[in-house]
């Protein structure tokens, strides 16, 4: 039979079948959850985030949430997500890669940075993992997060390509009036 359990603040703690005690020391995860403008919402990667913590059986200490684009450098949320430690966190969790930033750069620093720290950052919808479990750098992880990287950049340079287009267009046939 199943043993018997109950979690306490941040122990699992489970009552064998022989009236032994098993005591488990959660994980602790945050969660950065953005979406590039306003408008939209991100309930469904909060959901996703919190459900995937709980099946794992992660304690969620950090929720960061923020509306801005991920080609900002100016995002105050990412920021105190960088600023976590191995102390703070075990994991960090984000729906897509894209979620961390549109700039490689930046989001292969963040990755490595919190790889250093022996933080494992996971991903939902690419079901990545940046950390064995043995802690060691997942290799395969980190060369499809190269590739994503690269591609999330690349759809964000397009998108504004196309709207500077738009732009250029509406001018050019008076539909757009010119401003400084």
């Amino acid at each position: 039979s199943l043993p018997d359990y109950c979690i306490l603040s941040f122990y699992l703690l489970a009552l064998l079948p022989d009236n032994n005690l098993l005591i488990f020391v959660m994980k602790k995860a945050a969660i950065y959850l953005r979406t590039s403008t306003v408008e939209q919402d991100y309930e469904r990667q909060r959901e996703s985030l919190t459900n995937e913590c709980h099946r794992r059986g992660f304690r969620l200490v950090h929720t960061f949430e923020e509306k801005l684009s991920g080609l900002s450098d100016e995002r105050p949320q990412f920021q105190k997500l960088c600023q976590l430690t191995k102390e703070d966190v075990d994991y960090i969790g984000v729906w897509e890669l894209s979620r961390l930033g549109r700039k490689t750069s930046t989001t292969i620093k963040a990755i490595e940075d919190f790889t250093e720290k022996g933080i494992c950052v996971f991903t939902i919808k690419e079901n990545l993992f940046t950390l064995n479990e043995d802690g060691s750098k997942n290799q395969v992880a980190q060369m499809v997060i190269g590739l994503l990287a690269s591609m999330a950049q690349a759809e964000a340079d397009n998108i504004k390509a196309r709207m500077m287009d738009g732009k250029r267009h509406a001018l050019v046939t008076g539909k757009m009036a010119y401003s400084q």
